[in-house]
């Protein structure tokens, strides 16, 4: 899978590793895989606008900052893990402290991902521009 690392934001306490990959989905990674990297959100560059980029991204970073906050609770145990099951509950002050923290990484992050999406798209253009053509 193609991926493009646009940097690494602050979102209150912790440094947060944003990257561009193949798709339309979001993920967030506590701990990825490769050794010694911060917590990671992967956000989907292949929409065709970037205001659709930027929803994937809000919905990631504030899921990933309320399940760090310890906001995101599921009712019950459930056999498939589904991502559909989850409750998100808090104050008002837990909900200001929460939006503070994704604020800080929307407002670094933002530029620099939209920067990364176009040149991604340019990228995709060009080589749909090469790609023979198949009857």
């Amino acid at each position: 899978m193609k991926k493009i690392t646009v940097g690494t934001y602050e979102a209150g306490w912790e440094q947060i590793e944003l990257v561009l990959c193949e798709g339309y989905s979001g993920r967030f990674y506590f701990i990825p895989k490769e050794k010694n990297k911060p917590p990671r959100i992967e956000v989907g560059a292949d929409h065709d606008k970037f205001i659709d980029v930027l929803d994937v991204l809000i919905h990631e970073i504030d899921e990933y900052v309320m399940s760090k906050m310890g906001l995101r609770y599921r009712p019950t145990e459930t056999v498939t893990n589904s991502h559909d099951n989850y409750i998100f509950h808090m104050t008002h002050m837990q909900f200001t402290d929460k939006t503070s923290r994704i604020s800080e990484f929307i407002y670094h992050s933002t530029k620099p991902l939209h920067q990364a999406w176009k040149k991604w798209k340019k990228t995709k253009n060009a080589k749909k521009k090469t790609a023979p053509h198949t009857p």
